[in-house]
């Protein structure tokens, strides 16, 4: 998170010992913060992705700033992702929609869904007329908003999906891996196993 004021930035990030931590840089003549990007450079490591943008707020509005600090997405929507995004789509909610902007501001997927989520293994949950289902990048409704809820997809292209009260799991193109009849379905912190619950019971 990084607040904006005037001349001075302040972030704020959770180090490696998930402690909280907290810098303040001042702006220098050529609008950049003195020491803003190499205390970045410190909190991510040197294999994070280089593309960075950084959520603000200001006044309940949100946008992005540089690794620099210099504000690239206006303050203007009223909800946005945070995070690295992946390929290079940015979620975001304005006007009580929601839609997917790049890294210019530019709208690549229309605003125009009751809520959605960022982008996992080039899906993004969308809810539509209430139910939900997944965009891919054009903003094809690759899977029909058909479910109560959904879970982003793993790196294998699995994600958890209900239909009331039961789940289970699809993949990518929508296909049943799991037949929704489960009372749970969890992760194992596998691509390869899943944990179900069904009737009290637990197994793999």
């Amino acid at each position: 998170m990084v607040l904006l004021r005037s001349s001075k930035i302040a972030f704020a990030f959770l180090n490696r010992e998930d402690v909280m931590e907290t810098k303040k840089c001042e702006r220098d003549k050529d609008r950049a913060f003195l020491g803003f990007a190499n205390d970045i450079e410190k909190v991510f490591g040197k294999k994070e992705p280089k593309y960075r943008l950084i959520r603000v707020k200001k006044d309940n509005k949100y946008g992005f700033a540089d690794t620099s600090g210099a504000l690239v997405i206006p303050i203007e929507y009223e909800a946005a992702h945070y995070g690295y995004f992946e390929d290079r789509l940015i979620g975001v909610i304005k006007n009580n929609k929601a839609g997917y902007i790049n890294d210019k501001n530019k709208v690549i997927i229309p605003i125009e869904f009751e809520k959605g989520f960022g982008f996992s293994s080039g899906r993004a949950s969308v809810y539509k007329d209430g139910k939900w289902g997944y965009i891919d990048a054009t903003g094809k409704l690759v899977i029909n908003a058909i479910y109560d809820n959904v879970y982003a997809f793993n790196t294998m292209g699995v994600a958890i999906v209900k239909l009331g009260e039961k789940c289970g799991l699809i993949s990518k193109t929508g296909k049943m891996v799991l037949p929704i009849e489960y009372d749970g379905v969890y992760s194992m912190n596998s691509n390869d196993y899943w944990a179900v619950k069904k009737d009290n019971l637990f197994g793999i």
